[in-house]
């Protein structure tokens, strides 16, 4: 999938979705932090969504809400990919793209002082987000999200 992205130029919109499978898979092989290294090879690109990929029941062809389990931990496992990457040195479009997934829906490059990095940061939890995160009890292990709007 990555290498098709990348014979795209001038993506404006890219948009994913990540079963459970592959959004566990280690921090450098992830194709969630794949994708987001290489946002310098996309100068226009505004928009990039990363949601769980929606599991359908067979039986009753009902898809599983985001915020029950498993869907849940997919939607978890995403955005902690997403806080945990890193940059030195982002290009000015990176700066502006914004990240949503199932549960945050503006994530952006912001600068962390102390470590001189460039991070993935959002101020906004989905009310789905926010009960999943009080069921959980795991709001440190989301990343670095801010429970104020």
């Amino acid at each position: 999938m990555l290498k098709a992205l990348l014979l795209c130029n001038n993506p404006v919109y890219i948009g994913i979705s990540v079963d459970g499978q592959r959004s566990r898979v280690k921090h450098k092989d992830n194709v969630i932090t794949k994708l987001l290294e290489n946002l310098k090879h996309w100068p226009f690109l505004e928009q990039l969504d990363i949601d769980a990929a929606i599991p359908i029941h067979p039986a009753d062809r009902v898809s599983v809400p985001s915020h029950k389990p498993p869907l849940r931990d997919v939607c978890i496992q995403i955005i902690r990919c997403i806080t945990a990457f890193q940059c030195r040195d982002p290009t000015p479009q990176m700066l502006k793209v914004q990240i949503a997934t199932d549960f945050i829906i503006d994530f952006q490059l912001r600068k962390n002082l102390e470590s001189q990095h460039y991070s993935f940061m959002s101020r906004h939890i989905s009310d789905a987000a926010r009960r999943v995160i009080k069921e959980t009890r795991n709001l440190a292990d989301i990343g670095r999200v801010s429970e104020d709007e």
